[in-house]
Parts: structure tokens; C-alpha cells; sequence
């Protein structure tokens, strides 16, 4: 005779399943290329959970990581990075990126980072003009400014970033 999962089981593998589905990053831009799927015409936008309750709780810095396989006309996000400006202001957040150029040609790139939160944003930030040089890492850094209604509810965000290569 055949048993039956138990319906804790089945409750513990669906919550598997949709948490690994929720950590995917997802990449889009109005082009795609067909040959190599991670590479995308500029702009491009990524999107990834994240999760900032660290920084407010214990002020410890969060990074994200796992980006950089997607490619903007050659240029990968390698690292986005958020620390607390201060010990003691927890509104005030640094951004850090550091992007990764193919070889090839070198790049100016625009972006801009936000937090989401329902499909709202919660707060932004654009990095203008980065100089990323061909085979080399680029790394700017910029400030944050979080709504004081958010700082004590930094988890369950989403992370929204747009590239844009403005110059070859």
C-alpha cells in the first residue's frame, strides 16, 4: 500500500519551491540577444530581493553579488553594496557598485539604484558618468536618504537597478 505525504511535508516543499523561485534575480531591456541570453542591449534592469535589516539592526553592511552574469553591452555589475553612513543616523545609507567592462572598448555608464517596496520606491539614487575601463573594475560610490517611516522595516525589498552605457 501507497503513503500518503503528510500535509506538513507538502506545506515545507511547496515553501522550498516558491523561495528559490523568489531569490531569482530577473534581467530585461528592450533587446536581448538570441546567441547569448544574459546579454542585453542598453538599458538594462535588474531586479533581485534584498533584504537591508542587517544595517538597521546591528549596522552591519549588505552586499549583493550575484549579478554579474548578466551583461550590458559588456558591462557587468560585479558588486552593489549598502553600509550605514553613520553609527548613529540609520536614514543615511552609502551605495557602492563596482562594475566589470569586457574586453572591447571602453564604457560610460549611467544608473540608478532603488528600493521597492510593493512595486513602490521607497528611495533612489542615480550614479552619473562612470568611467569603466576596458578589462578593469569601476567603482562609484553614492549616498542614500531612506524615508524615516522605512528604517525600522528594511526587509522584504526589492532591489530595482538600471544600466545604461551612455557612451562606447
Amino acid at each position: 500500500m501507497r503513503r500518503q505525504p503528510s500535509s506538513g511535508l507538502l506545506l515545507a516543499l511547496l515553501w522550498a519551491a516558491s523561495f528559490d523561485a523568489f531569490a531569482q534575480v530577473s534581467a530585461r531591456s528592450g533587446v536581448q540577444s538570441e546567441a547569448r541570453p544574459n546579454e542585453f542591449a542598453s538599458p538594462m534592469i535588474l531586479e533581485a530581493p534584498l533584504d537591508l535589516s542587517p544595517i538597521t539592526q546591528r549596522g552591519e553592511p549588505v552586499a549583493v553579488s550575484n549579478l554579474g552574469e548578466y551583461s550590458c553591452q559588456g558591462v557587468h555589475l560585479r558588486e552593489i553594496s549598502f553600509r550605514p553612513k553613520a553609527a548613529s543616523n540609520r536614514r543615511e545609507l552609502v551605495v557602492s557598485v563596482v562594475l566589470w567592462t569586457d574586453k572591447g572598448h571602453d564604457k560610460e555608464v549611467d544608473m540608478s539604484v532603488s528600493l521597492l517596496r510593493d512595486g513602490g520606491v521607497i528611495a533612489s539614487v542615480r550614479l552619473l558618468e562612470i568611467d569603466a575601463e576596458e578589462k578593469s573594475k569601476a567603482t562609484e560610490t553614492k549616498r542614500m536618504v531612506l524615508p524615516a517611516s522605512d528604517v525600522d522595516n528594511l526587509s522584504g525589498l526589492t532591489l530595482h537597478v538600471e544600466i545604461a552605457v551612455t557612451a562606447d
